[in-house]
């Protein structure tokens, strides 16, 4: 009798909802949410740099100039 208790468990617990998947999704979720800002984040951060660095070079006379010999 005690067997047939424990085997019914077994298959019982196999369908329940696991309490797990729950923090699961919510990993995946968060995951998720992160990677866009990271990506828009890392975009935006090489872009800005980028400009900034075409403005000095600009300034500069380095681009678009004559360089006068010192």
């Amino acid at each position: 009798m005690n067997a047939d208790k424990i085997y019914a468990e077994t298959i019982a617990k196999e369908y329940v909802p696991k309490l797990f998947y729950k923090t699961v999704a919510l990993k995946k979720l968060d995951r998720k949410a992160k990677k866009r800002a990271t990506v828009f984040a890392c975009t935006f951060g090489v872009t800005m740099v980028l400009m900034l660095d075409a403005r000095i070079c600009l300034s500069m006379q380095a681009i678009g100039g004559i360089i006068s010999p010192c």
